[in-house]
């Protein structure tokens, strides 16, 4: 893992630079229409989720593109889960705070040290997950479960990106002319 971790490590960064990115989007579009405002408030997060989306899909299919050059020159072989496993490294942030937040939200009401936990970390995953705000608020109704759920779409994007990359493919093909 170590050495996946290590060969990977700009796109990895990257994907969690694209979180941070949207983070802030998400933090930004969503602050104004925090209070009272809920259909504004999910439309707004719903799109900062897009776009989020739109950039992790971007950034694994470049790097689905750049393993294709190698795969074909005969200096790499095929992998198909790497596109999930670079998904789950860059997603580790938010894998960490789940396991964190979830269970000190189930205890909450049992233990003093638990709502603590929760205020603090469940604090700094709603930033770091900035782009969520709406549709863990409104739409998830603040679960626990809704810090693992989250995770799936970005997992699901990346995995499919990468693929269609390595596999020279593109969602809005029919777009683009071919030369």
């Amino acid at each position: 893992m170590f050495r996946f971790w290590k060969e990977n490590s700009k796109v990895i960064s990257r994907l969690i630079l694209f979180q941070v990115g949207a983070a802030i989007l998400g933090v930004a579009l969503t602050a104004p229409a925090i209070k009272g405002r809920d259909t504004l408030l999910i439309v707004t997060s719903v799109l900062s989720v897009f776009f989020y989306l739109c950039l992790l899909y971007a950034g694994a299919w470049e790097a689905g593109g750049s393993d294709r050059i190698r795969i074909d020159g005969g200096r790499a072989e095929m992998k198909p889960f790497k596109g999930l496993f670079l998904s789950l490294c860059a997603n580790l942030p938010n894998l960490i705070f789940a396991v964190i937040v979830i269970p000190s939200k189930l205890l909450l009401n049992s233990f003093g040290w638990a709502r603590s936990v929760y205020s603090i970390f469940g604090t700094l995953a709603r930033f770091y997950q900035g782009m969520y705000i709406g549709v863990i608020s409104e739409l998830l109704d603040n679960k626990a479960y809704s810090f693992i759920l989250i995770i799936l779409p970005a997992v699901a994007v990346t995995t499919f990106a990468y693929y269609m990359g390595v596999n020279n493919k593109r969602v809005f093909g029919f777009v683009s002319k071919k030369k």
